[in-house]
């Protein structure tokens, strides 16, 4: 017995089963897809939100917390360790600041005191003491200085920053304004080069802070007849401004190292207390910006702040 059968009739039906099997699969496929879009959101969800307060924690805000009924027990437990982490940075800074106003009162007054009394034995020394008496009246001034220097470290550290736009241009001119008559008294030329209308991101009131530091550093280290110079240009995404003496300048150590705390110069001779850059560079990091001591074209030294653009 001889049986034939067409082979398109075979094919057609492994077609067919082939199509089945493609369909179901791509079926298979995107349920799976769909069931992962759905199991993920609901962990990535919770996590992008606590990444969020976290990150606005991390900026100052100290007041959000983390919400600990989302997402499965794990993301919970982290939430609540989160939370309990805040409270206790929020306990230690609160304690900081309590001790920096106690400190400001128990320190200052009894240097203030112990100031005006010596200045009253001044009309009683006699001449043979009188540069002793100056000696321990000028380390005085010198110990009062780093006391404040110290409290303002100290309550700068305690700050939640609040960065705001700022007027470059008007700070630097106003600021000018206030050191040009200083500047003629020691007969030192200053020359102000500011863009119009630039704005940049910081701190309020810090850039007059620092203004008023790097131009005193500068007009003590400029000779008579020198010159100093604030200039400030904008780029891509950042805001310098420079302050230029021409004064004799700092070796790469030494431009390092003056941004630390307590150096003040070759030696340590300077009458400063060596506070005045790392106060400035505090400042600075709290409004998301930066200060760099580098060599001026010609002698002297350039203090370069950097801001966030607005």
């Amino acid at each position: 017995l001889v049986m034939t059968t067409p082979v398109q009739v075979a094919n057609h039906r492994v077609h067919e089963e082939w199509r089945d099997l493609i369909l179901y699969g791509l079926l298979m496929l995107a349920l799976a897809v769909c069931f992962g879009i759905v199991i993920s959101g609901s962990l990535v969800r919770p996590l992008r939100k606590i990444g969020r307060d976290v990150e606005a924690v991390g900026h100052g805000d100290l007041e959000v917390r983390v919400d600990e009924t989302l997402g499965p027990k794990e993301l919970q437990t982290l939430a609540r360790a989160i939370n309990s982490t805040q409270t206790r940075l929020i306990a230690l800074l609160e304690s900081q600041r309590a001790f920096v106003e106690d400190a400001s009162h128990q320190l200052r007054t009894p240097l203030t005191s112990l100031q005006l009394h010596l200045e009253n034995l001044q009309a009683a020394v006699g001449s043979t003491n009188e540069g002793d008496l100056n000696y321990v009246l000028g380390e005085m001034n010198r110990l009062t200085r780093i006391v404040d220097s110290l409290l303002a470290l100290a309550r700068n550290e305690a700050k939640a920053p609040a960065l705001v736009t700022i007027e470059v241009h008007d700070i630097v001119v106003e600021r000018a304004e206030v050191w040009r008559a200083l500047a003629g008294e020691m007969d030192l030329e200053l020359v102000v080069e500011v863009v119009d209308a630039l704005t940049a991101m910081a701190v309020e009131d810090v850039l007059e802070q620092v203004l008023d530091n790097l131009l005193s550093n500068a007009f003590d280290v400029t000779p008579r007849g020198g010159r100093v110079r604030i200039t400030a240009q904008e780029f891509d995404d950042r805001v310098e401004l420079h302050v230029i003496d021409n004064g004799p300048g700092l070796g790469p150590v030494e431009r390092e190292m003056a941004l630390r705390r307590f150096w003040r110069g070759r030696d340590n001779q300077s009458e400063g207390t060596g506070l005045g850059l790392a106060i400035v560079a505090q400042l600075l990091s709290l409004s998301g910006g930066s200060i760099e001591l580098r060599e001026a074209d010609g002698g002297g030294l350039d203090a370069t702040v950097t801001l966030r653009r607005t």
